[in-house]
Parts: structure tokens; C-alpha cells; sequence
């Protein structure tokens, strides 16, 4: 059993793929930034829900296109 058999790898390939991914990371970027602009400067995300936020990006976009393509 390879990689293949789990994941379909032309999907990586798609430039949708990549476009959702990059909103993703601009947004989340964007609200990262923000923390400190909506009330106190206390309010901060932790640097591991951050991490774990990033990380969620690829399978969820993979979700996506994988579900929205045309078979």
C-alpha cells in the first residue's frame, strides 16, 4: 500500500488546491494580526492553536477540491 492508495495525489496538482490554500493562509494571517485591534492587547491566540490552524489548511482545501471536482 503507497501514498496513493489513501490520497489522490493529481488533486495536489490542481491550482484550485493552491488558490484555497493561499486565502487560507492570507486570512488566517490577517486574523492573527488582528488580535490585538478588536479589544485588549491581552487577548492573544496561542502559538499552538495557531499551529494547528495552519496545519488543518491542506486536508480541509483537499476536501474541498476533492469533493467539488467533476468527476
Amino acid at each position: 500500500m503507497g501514498f496513493e492508495d489513501f490520497i489522490d495525489t493529481e488533486i495536489l496538482y490542481l491550482p484550485a488546491y493552491w488558490i484555497i490554500v493561499g486565502i487560507a493562509v492570507i486570512g488566517l494571517a490577517i486574523g492573527f494580526g488582528a488580535g490585538g485591534l478588536i479589544g485588549s492587547a491581552d487577548f492573544q491566540i496561542p502559538i499552538l492553536i495557531k499551529g494547528l490552524l495552519l496545519l488543518c489548511i491542506f486536508p480541509i482545501a483537499y476536501l474541498l477540491v476533492k469533493i467539488m471536482q467533476p468527476r
